[in-house]
């Protein structure tokens, strides 16, 4: 079972105990009624304009999508529902090219990286909440079929014919 899910920015916009609190309802109701099936929140977020910054939180500044991606999350993983509850996309990746509207600013700004994959604060408090298991970076390509030497990126090529 898949759902979309924005408490906080279209619900309860400006709000985010609230949000939250009529979510983890939500959640409740919806296991109820599908107790046997599986649910991935497949998007959840908010808009966030890069650099815009404001203490406490405000709707569009970094601070306000990091609370609410955060906030989420944490109600995903309480012990109620992580048995239940499978899987989580942050919505979204990068910004994007939208028509114009009153909610919009220049686009949809949910991404957690801008237009151009610059990370936003929400790109870093993701990584902390998820650490990459290894250090190992980049990871091994496997090999092209055929060929006795493992893939490399075209960088790693380049580096080594100035070297």
């Amino acid at each position: 079972l898949g759902m979309n899910a924005y408490p906080g920015w279209y619900s309860h916009f400006g709000e985010i105990e609230r949000g939250v609190d009529f979510f983890r309802g939500l959640l409740r109701a919806t296991r109820a009624a599908h107790p046997a099936t599986p649910l991935v929140l497949t998007e959840f977020g908010a808009d966030a304009v890069a650099g815009l910054h404001s203490c406490p939180a405000l709707m569009f500044t970094e601070e306000y999508q990091v609370e609410v991606i955060m906030a989420i999350i944490g109600v995903l993983h309480e012990p109620e529902f992580e048995p239940w509850i499978i899987g989580e996309h942050v919505w979204n990746f990068a910004d994007f090219a939208t028509t114009a509207n009153t909610m919009r600013v220049v686009g949809n700004r949910k991404g957690v990286f801008t237009r151009d994959r610059q990370p936003k604060m929400a790109a870093t408090a993701l990584r902390m909440r998820h650490p990459c298991p290894s250090p190992a970076w980049p990871p091994t390509m496997p090999r092209a079929f055929g060929s006795s030497t493992p893939r490399t990126s075209r960088s790693s090529r380049s580096r080594r014919r100035r070297t």
